[in-house]
């Protein structure tokens, strides 16, 4: 993602278009924020046996659901698949029951999916940003 956000940053200071950048630019930090909690959120993960580390565990499952709701303005198709809703519901759950209603794989592939889920917002933003900056080749005219 790094990669493809460098080489996006370069196509946008060619087009000089400040508003596309601004917008980019805006998302992108969602979309960076979003990982972040989710690598945080996937490290409580080793600790979820333990009682002890329930609230850590409901704090970043809550704000994880934060970041998502924030995508689901990004890109509204994403977060409003059938992914996306499932794993909005798992995380409630989670932070509304003291039992542990998931196993630790379980609690992985969750996090596995919410992963897939940033990315394709991330997919649809770069598809967005190229659809505004795209100029098509003028015809030719062959005879």
């Amino acid at each position: 993602m790094f990669l493809m956000d460098e080489i996006a940053i370069a196509w946008l200071v060619e087009s000089g278009r400040s508003e596309v950048s601004d917008e980019y630019h805006m998302n992108w930090q969602q979309v960076l924020d979003s990982m972040e909690v989710l690598t945080q959120l996937r490290i409580t993960i080793q600790d979820y046996h333990c009682p002890e580390s329930r609230a850590r565990i409901n704090y970043y499952c809550d704000k994880m659901i934060r970041k998502l709701n924030q995508l689901s303005f990004v890109c509204p198709l994403s977060m409003g698949s059938p992914a996306g809703t499932k794993a909005m519901h798992s995380l409630t759950e989670i932070t509304s029951t003291h039992d542990q209603i998931l196993s630790e794989e379980e609690f992985y592939d969750l996090t596995s999916d919410i992963s897939l889920l940033i990315s394709q917002t991330y997919d649809q933003i770069l598809c967005d940003m190229t659809k505004q900056l795209y100029q098509p080749l003028p015809h030719l005219v062959t005879s």
